[in-house]
Parts: C-alpha cells; sequence; structure tokens
C-alpha cells in the first residue's frame, strides 16, 4: 500500500467481521498455539496474513505478500477454480461497472413500466428514447457476456442466467460483510 490518503480512509473503515471458518478442534489448538507464538491474538494473526493476501491496508512487507500470493496461486482453488463469468469480470476489473450496468438496465425497465401505465402521462417519443437507451444497455450487458463467451470452448455449456445468480450471490455476501444495508 503505497498512497497513505487512500491508507488512512481505509482505516477509518476497520471495524469487526464475522466471517464463519469450519475448523477442528485441533486446528482451532494449532491456530491458537501459533499465534500465541507470535505475541498475537487469533484474530491479529489472521487480520496480518489476509493484509499480505490481498496485499491491504496493513501489509508486512513485500516478501510476506509475495510468499501469500505464491500460497494462493498454488492452491486448489486458485489453479483449478471453474471459468465463471463472476471471476472473468473480477480478474479484468469489470465487476462493478457490470453491476451498475445491470442495476440501470433495472431501474430504466422499472421507468419504461410505469411509462407504459401512465401512458396518457408521457409522450410516444419519450418511451421510444428510454427504450433505446435500454436496448443500448442491453448491447452493452451482452458485449461482458460475449467478451467472457469469447474464451471459452464450451460456450454452451455456460447459461447466462446462472452465472448471473452466482454473481448476485457473491456481491450480497460481500454486501452483508461490508455492511451496506445500514448504510
Amino acid at each position: 500500500m503505497r498512497d497513505y490518503s487512500l491508507q488512512r480512509e481505509e482505516i477509518e473503515t476497520i471495524k469487526p467481521r464475522t466471517i464463519t471458518v469450519n475448523l477442528s478442534d485441533a486446528d482451532v489448538r494449532r491456530l491458537a498455539e501459533k499465534s500465541g507464538e507470535g505475541g498475537l491474538t487469533i484474530s491479529e494473526l489472521l487480520e496480518n496474513f489476509i493484509g499480505d493476501l490481498v496485499d491491504g491496508t496493513y501489509s508486512n512487507g513485500s516478501d510476506e505478500r509475495m510468499y501469500a500470493e505464491q500460497w494462493y496461486q498454488r492452491c486448489w482453488f486458485a489453479m483449478f477454480s471453474d471459468d465463471t463469468f463472476l471471476k472473468f469480470l473480477l480478474l479484468w476489473g469489470d465487476l462493478d461497472d457490470y453491476i451498475d450496468l445491470m442495476d440501470e438496465v433495472e431501474s430504466n425497465k422499472k421507468e419504461m413500466a410505469e411509462m407504459t401505465v401512465d401512458a396518457e402521462e408521457y409522450s410516444s417519443e419519450e418511451r421510444d428514447e428510454l427504450q433505446e437507451y435500454i436496448n443500448d444497455l442491453e448491447k452493452e450487458k451482452d458485449y461482458y457476456w460475449n467478451k467472457f463467451l469469447e474464451r471459452k470452448r464450451q460456450k454452451e455449456s455456460y447459461v447466462f442466467e446462472k452465472e448471473i445468480e452466482n454473481i448476485m450471490a457473491w456481491k450480497s455476501q460481500l454486501n452483508t460483510l461490508l455492511d451496506t444495508e445500514n448504510l
């Protein structure tokens, strides 16, 4: 982390998070012993490792970040994870834009439904203009999906609706951890 003003902003958001981890009693004991050896609580040990793994707000240094990344890349979940639309959008840095795009489409479709119900209040030109905008947004959504499919050999094995469900489940979990419902 090099941008200290960004780091200050991140520090202001530090708060307890609840993440469930399934561990055996033996692993809990080993984790407690490992954290105790370093004079840390279990939470502090995990915070430090996570910081190195994600190049986070706090890090123990460049070597530690490098080794944490190497550990991650060598694990089965990095090496053999499914090629999902979510993974594609995350790796290309397009997830937030795509979610915003989906929200924009949904919002404008609701507006179109209201315009259709109140047809007397809106001119056909206004409805046509909004429909054209919705069509443009849908084309942009299709662009991302087609960009994803271009990289896949078995295109027919990917179902758009299922991939969107996966994205929305991921987003819901993130929102829960960030506690965005209470902002």
